[in-house]
């Protein structure tokens, strides 16, 4: 019964921050994806307001679900070089901040960094150490951003996996 408890809170915490319902279940596969802690309900909120946010950019969900799809692709290689006991507040910094590259490589008309930083990292840092942040990442990845569509339709169909989505 905690499980069930802890998972209820989760999805009403949530729940309280999506414009669209279905979000809640975007954010968590996303968060689970990412491996962050099933009941860590801050993290997952950050999640959530960066989805929130993409919303009130008027990206609709097709887009969203790519450039989530698209994060996730290039997690697993940022994963894989950087330190496998990573928090989750780390962890989730790091998904998030991704999401942001990864938006900015599919997206013609980017939401502007400052942004991000006001609704989602405002408690944890600046957009200077944000834009450091975001370097370090492309850097990681050697700048590169390509994906495959194999690669990114298996994160696709894991986020939207029984969702009624356009």
């Amino acid at each position: 019964s905690d499980v069930c408890s802890s998972d209820l809170l989760v999805m009403v915490k949530l729940a309280q921050l999506a414009i669209v319902p279905d979000d809640v279940y975007v954010c968590q596969r996303f968060s689970d994806a990412a491996h962050i802690g099933v009941d860590n309900v801050s993290c997952r909120q950050m999640v959530m307001r960066m989805i929130r946010m993409l919303r009130l950019c008027d990206y609709d969900t097709s887009l969203i679900l790519h450039v989530l799809a698209a994060a996730l692709v290039h997690l697993a290689r940022v994963f894989r070089i950087t330190d496998k006991r990573m928090e989750d507040n780390e962890r989730v910094s790091i998904a998030v901040l991704q999401c942001y590259n990864a938006h900015c490589y599919l997206v013609d008309e980017a939401c502007p960094m400052k942004y991000w930083q006001q609704g989602i990292y405002a408690d944890y840092c600046d957009v200077r150490v944000l834009n450091l942040a975001a370097l370090k990442l492309l850097k990681i990845l050697k700048y590169n951003l390509s994906l495959s569509e194999e690669d990114v339709n298996v994160e696709m169909e894991l986020l939207k996996r029984g969702l009624k989505f356009e």
